[in-house]
């Protein structure tokens, strides 16, 4: 608008303040030089990555035996969860070139402390699918589909209310950062209707 005022000066009255502000406008303009930045879409790999996790404990059980069931995995040290993580990565062209599951240490399940751990398992597969498609590359965009509302807006975020759930959205940034990867995340239905 200010442009303009000052091009059609027949318009209405341009003041000589407007007008030294117009003119520092333009010099700030020309000293910031080009807006290209290195996220440019040049020579870009793109990445589709899908990831999920299960958290199987004693579901399968009839509740009468749930709770004698946790009782005793409890008394021999065990969470009484079985957490896998799994994932693969497809690239623009649609071929699938990762693909890829680990288990959750038990040890590290108890260190979250949740009664459920699905979220936390959700976040931690998309970071290991990450950091597996990804490698060593730089400058690559990333899109993550993935089945858990909490765990996609921590990636999202790159936060949670969750301090185990903020540090590894934290540290997902964090190596996105350091390698130029521009991460978008979906979250997607685990069941089709």
């Amino acid at each position: 608008a200010l442009y303009q005022r000052v091009e059609n000066k027949e318009a209405s009255e341009i003041t000589a303040p407007i007008l030294e502000a117009f003119y520092y406008m333009l010099e700030l303009i020309d000293m910031m030089g080009s807006c290209e930045t290195g996220f440019s879409n040049e020579d870009r790999e793109l990445v589709f990555i899908f990831s999920d996790a299960s958290s199987e404990e004693v579901r399968s059980q009839p509740k009468s035996m749930k709770d004698e069931i946790r009782k005793n995995l409890e008394a021999d040290g065990s969470s009484g969860r079985d957490v896998k993580l799994g994932w693969i990565g497809y690239n623009e062209a649609g071929e699938k070139t990762h693909k890829a599951w680990a288990q959750v240490a038990d040890e590290d399940i108890k260190r979250w402390q949740k009664s459920q751990p699905i979220a936390i398992a959700e976040l931690l597969g998309a970071i290991c699918a990450v950091k597996d498609v990804i490698g060593d590359k730089e400058n690559v965009d990333v899109v993550i589909y993935i089945d858990n509302q909490a765990a996609e807006s921590a990636l999202r975020r790159g936060s949670s209310g969750d301090g185990t759930m903020a540090q590894l959205a934290h540290e997902l940034h964090l190596f996105c950062a350091q390698r130029k990867i521009r991460l978008w995340s979906s979250y997607v239905q685990s069941t089709i209707a």
